[in-house]
C-alpha cells in the first residue's frame, strides 16, 4: 500500500485513501473508448454525450477511410492493419542502437500519413462541414525509439514531421512519452514482430503502456502490427493465456469482433488507388473452450498508471522540451530491446 495518500482512521492510525476510480470520459469517441473500458475498467467506464458528436475532422477522415479502403474499412472510428505474413514484416536492430524497428510497419505509417495529409474531403451540400485533414490533427507513437526515429525520419524528409518548430507537423513520440498527449487521429505502431513466435511480444505485455497507446486517440485510432498472427493465437491457444497476454489479446479481439483488422496487402492496393471488391483478412480459427472474456482491472488497480484514459493532458500537442519531450530517455523493456 505504499505510496497511496493516507488519513488519519478512527482510531488514530493512518489509513490509506481508496483510489479514485475514473467513471466517465471526455476526450474519445465510443469506438475507442468502450475497448479500454471492457480491458482496463472492467467495462464500467462511460462516455459523456459530447464525445458521441462528430468533428468537422472526423467526418473527413471517415470519407477518407470510405474512399480509400473501401469494402476493408468496418466503418468504424478505429482500424487494425496487419502486417502478418508480408516479407519483411519482422522487426529489426535501428541502426547501431539496442532498439528495434520495423521496415514494414514503418512504411506503413507514413504512407498512411502522406494519404491522410493529401485527401480533399468533398464538401457535400447541405451537409454537416468536414475539416481538412492536416499535419497537425496526427499523431503517432510506438513504444520503441527505433521505430519512433526511424518513422520521424521519413516524415521529415516529406516534409511533415514537427522537426522544424516553426511547423506544426506530425507528432512522434514513445509510449512513456506520450502519456500526456492527445491527437484527433492517433497512429500506433508496435514494431516487435517474430514471425515464428507471436507471443514474443516485447512491450504489448506492459499494461500502463498498453493503456496509453490505447487511449490517446480522440476521433480516429489506427495500430498497425502482427495482428492476424496474434489473433490466430489467441482463437488457438488462449486456454493457455496467461494474465500478462490477456489484456493486449483482450484488445487484439476487440479489432476481430469489430471486423476492423485489415490486411496489410489490402492497404497496399487500396493505398496504390485499388479498392478490393472484398476484405482479403481470412476467418480465425474455431475459438476453443474457456474463452477468455476480458475484464482486466479497474483504473484503481493500476492499469492506466502513467496517463490512461482519465489521466490528464497537459495538452492536445506537446513541445519538446515539455514533459515527455524527445529528450525523455527510450524505456527498454526487459528482454526486448
Amino acid at each position: 500500500m505504499s505510496g497511496l495518500p493516507v488519513t488519519p482512521s478512527p482510531s488514530g492510525a493512518a489509513a490509506p485513501q481508496a483510489p479514485i476510480k475514473l467513471v466517465v470520459q471526455y476526450r474519445m469517441h465510443p469506438d475507442i473508448s468502450q475497448p479500454a473500458s471492457q480491458v482496463f475498467y472492467q467495462g464500467e467506464l462511460k462516455d459523456a454525450d459530447s464525445t458521441k458528436v462528430i468533428v468537422p475532422v472526423q467526418r473527413a477522415m471517415r470519407q477518407f477511410a470510405k474512399a480509400t479502403f473501401g469494402p476493408a474499412w468496418s466503418g468504424t472510428n478505429r482500424m487494425a492493419i496487419s502486417t502478418t505474413g508480408i516479407e519483411g514484416a519482422g522487426d529489426v536492430q535501428w541502426q547501431k542502437t539496442p532498439s528495434i524497428t520495423n521496415d514494414i510497419e514503418a512504411e506503413i505509417i507514413v504512407a498512411m500519413c502522406k494519404a491522410m495529409v493529401a485527401f480533399q474531403p468533398e464538401q457535400l451540400k447541405d451537409k454537416e462541414p468536414l475539416e481538412k485533414i492536416e499535419p497537425r490533427h496526427i499523431g503517432m507513437s510506438s513504444d520503441y525509439r527505433g521505430l519512433c526515429d526511424h518513422v520521424r525520419s521519413a516524415l521529415d524528409k516529406a516534409g511533415l514531421s514537427d522537426v522544424n518548430v516553426d511547423f506544426q507537423g506530425i507528432e512522434v513520440y514513445t509510449a512513456n512519452q506520450v502519456q500526456d498527449r492527445e491527437y484527433p487521429i492517433h497512429l500506433v505502431a508496435f514494431a516487435k514482430h517474430n514471425t515464428s513466435d507471436p507471443r514474443d511480444l516485447g512491450f504489448m505485455t506492459d499494461v500502463g503502456q498498453l493503456c496509453v497507446q490505447f487511449t490517446r486517440a480522440q476521433y480516429f485510432h489506427i495500430a498497425v502490427g502482427n495482428f492476424q498472427a496474434w489473433r490466430d493465437d489467441y482463437y488457438q491457444n488462449h486456454c493457455r493465456t496467461t494474465n500478462r497476454l490477456k489484456p493486449c489479446y483482450g484488445l487484439i479481439d476487440s479489432f476481430h469482433l469489430g471486423k476492423a483488422i485489415m490486411h496489410g496487402k489490402d492497404f497496399v492496393r487500396t493505398i496504390g488507388g485499388k479498392v478490393p471488391e472484398a476484405p482479403q483478412m481470412p476467418a480465425p480459427p474455431t475459438l476453443q473452450a474457456n474463452q477468455y472474456i476480458p475484464s482486466g482491472g479497474s483504473a484503481a488497480g493500476g492499469y492506466n498508471r502513467g496517463g490512461g484514459a482519465g489521466a490528464p493532458n497537459r495538452g492536445s500537442r506537446g513541445g519538446r522540451g515539455g514533459p515527455g519531450g524527445r529528450s525523455d530517455g527510450n524505456h527498454q523493456h526487459r528482454g526486448h530491446a
